[in-house]
């Protein structure tokens, strides 16, 4: 592990792990704001952008870490399978936790965010060295080609849209792929300076409200669709606008304020893979001691966060890293 860590990263990746554990923890509960849930079918909420945040969160390191390897003399194949490894990994350990799920989260799925994620960083280590403006275009067309076929091909957009299909299932994973493609240009950006990654951030704001606009004027069903399960063009802007806004504001505080030293946020996203993990098992424990369906949860959950607040200070204090 490097000397210094990147604390305004950890503090993204914190937040993230505590909203998923917010909204894993409700996701059944209906006394529960909606806003809290994911949607169903057509819309977003804030729960519909945790996945988002994690692809995000890869993507700050994803190409510096790989050119890294690079300049630091080692072999382009063993880069290549250091990185095949580490997503072969994240779908193996996926696929274990989809085959608990249902004892743990009370609801079937044979495809998580985990696979997702593991496929989109396969499918951006095709692209990875490619220059800002090629990756761009590939991540564009193959997004456009990907809602084309979601659209228009039956098939597809129903295996995609298949209830035990969480996230998309494979078919949804080329525009998982597609989102941590773009967001490495986005960070590529990001290394330029503050004004190229606001502008692009702008950007994405614009396409985001003109997505949105268009989705309510022409209904749900059409090419600019914003749907999460589906996988959707629009999602994927959505979400990377919106991933970019709450980078820059973290990234921003962290500077403004430096004298606020890393605290429970920042420890969460220290070790998110472990927190992922662990989240699923004691959230499977809450809803098997409280009443999953009242109120009870909400006390269940404070008792989650606040455990896995203690365990994420325990390792921050002895300096424990846990990654692939």
């Amino acid at each position: 592990m490097p000397k210094t860590r990147n604390i305004a990263l950890d503090r993204y990746r914190g937040l993230a792990i505590i909203m998923m554990t917010i909204v894993n923890c409700f996701d059944a509960t209906p006394l529960i704001p909606a806003w809290l849930k994911h949607a169903p079918d057509y819309g977003y909420t804030i729960a519909d952008l945790v996945a988002p945040m994690f692809l995000f969160a890869i993507a700050v390191t994803y190409r510096p870490g790989y050119l890294r390897r690079l300049e630091k003399g080692a072999k382009k194949l063993d880069t290549v399978m250091h990185f095949v490894t580490r997503y072969l990994a994240l779908i193996g350990v996926g696929c274990i936790l989809s085959t608990f799920e249902p004892m743990l989260m009370g609801h079937p799925t044979n495809w998580g965010v985990m696979q997702a994620i593991g496929v989109a960083g396969l499918l951006t280590l095709l692209v990875v060295k490619l220059p800002l403006i090629a990756r761009a275009i590939v991540g564009v067309v193959v997004l456009a080609g990907y809602q084309f076929a979601n659209t228009y091909i039956d098939g597809f957009r129903n295996m995609v849209f298949a209830p035990e299909s969480g996230h998309g299932g494979i078919g949804g994973a080329v525009a998982w792929g597609c989102m941590l493609i773009l967001a490495t240009v986005l960070m590529e950006l990001h290394e330029k300076g503050f004004k190229p990654f606001a502008i692009a951030t702008g950007i994405l704001g614009i396409l985001s409200a003109g997505a949105w606009a268009w989705w309510k004027f022409a209904g749900p069903v059409t090419y600019i669709e914003i749907a999460k399960n589906r996988v959707s063009a629009g999602y994927v802007i959505v979400s990377l606008f919106f991933c970019c806004a709450l980078y820059i504001f973290i990234e921003e505080a962290t500077r403004a304020l430096p004298k606020i030293k890393a605290g429970v946020v920042s420890f969460w996203g220290e070790n998110p893979i472990f927190f992922y993990m662990v989240h699923l098992m004691m959230i499977g424990v809450a809803k098997g001691l409280f009443a999953e369906t009242g109120l009870a949860i909400i006390p269940a959950c404070a008792v989650v966060l606040t455990l896995m607040s203690l365990l994420a200070w325990t390792f921050h204090r002895k300096k424990i890293y846990i990654s692939l």
